[in-house]
């Protein structure tokens, strides 16, 4: 499968942080974007370029991320073994004339396997918050802050490279 045809998306490139620094692979990342219809395009694709094979990127639907167009994006290693691509601002898709569509929220995007022990319980969380909401007051209350927080604007998803090509 490919991407469908797009305009005023971002791309960003990534090295797979787990392969040899020799023979580092190189991926493209694409995110959303408008299509040839005029409306937003609510995907994300990943392109092996070695490989010349596209993947799509799951998001857990619990994360409610609304698809953008005229955003812009920036990617950098954090880590030996990490890389993230932060996804800011851009425009959403008006629900009526009167809706302010300019988006001004924050999404990182961690491509390898290195994530702090905070985080990793804040995914978890997110990803099972429907199941876990009623239990979250027994948490410390940093912690609960930090869940509030991500709840509001500003979301980390991690992906693995190498669990989409192999």
């Amino acid at each position: 499968r490919w991407p469908c045809s797009r305009g005023f998306h971002v791309g960003s490139c990534l090295i797979d942080p787990e392969s040899d620094e020799a023979e580092n692979e190189q991926y493209v990342a694409v995110f959303w974007g408008q299509g040839e219809d005029a409306k937003h395009v609510p995907d994300i694709w990943i392109l092996h370029v070695q490989k010349m094979e596209w993947k799509e990127l799951q998001i857990p639907s619990s994360y409610k991320l609304r698809p953008r167009m005229f955003h812009m994006s920036c990617s950098y290693h954090i880590q030996t073994k990490q890389t993230d691509v932060i996804v800011y601002g851009g425009n959403k898709q008006r629900k009526d004339k009167f809706d302010r569509n300019v988006m001004t929220d924050a999404v990182i995007f961690r491509f390898g396997s290195v994530q702090r022990l905070d985080e990793q319980c804040i995914q978890c969380i997110k990803t099972h918050i429907e199941y876990l909401k009623p239990l979250i007051h027994l948490l410390p209350m940093t912690l609960q802050q930090d869940i509030e927080a991500q709840e509001d604007n500003n979301v980390t998803l991690i992906y693995p490279l190498e669990s989409y090509f192999v």
